[in-house]
């Protein structure tokens, strides 16, 4: 098994907190897993990035013909968290449901 426990240099504060919780909370056995939760920190850390930009920016822009259309940074946070969600998949990251979880009932 490997043990890597330091998170990569690149990574911004939200990717070095996921970072440290899976750690804390997941044993990573191989060395792709490393690579993967790596990647999964970068996704996070691009997703904050671009919040920042929609927060500073308005959710909307205007075209050249001054029409509003969404902001780039919205499709680029959006394809962001479509690549987290399945490198978590790829990963086996699953959260457990708990007991009042597994008994809800959607309707």
């Amino acid at each position: 098994m490997e043990n890597i426990k330091r998170a990569p240099k690149n990574l911004k504060d939200a990717g070095r907190r996921f970072w440290k919780d899976v750690l804390r909370d997941f044993i990573l056995e191989k060395r792709h897993d490393f690579e993967l939760l790596s990647q999964a920190c970068e996704c996070l850390d691009r997703m904050e990035e671009c919040r920042e930009k929609i927060i500073k920016d308005g959710l909307f822009q205007q075209d050249r013909y001054s029409r509003p259309v969404e902001h780039d940074a919205a499709k680029i946070e959006r394809a962001q968290k479509r690549l987290f969600l399945s490198l978590i998949r790829e990963m086996g990251l699953t959260l457990q449901r708990t007991e009042s979880q597994q008994r809800r009932r959607l309707y």
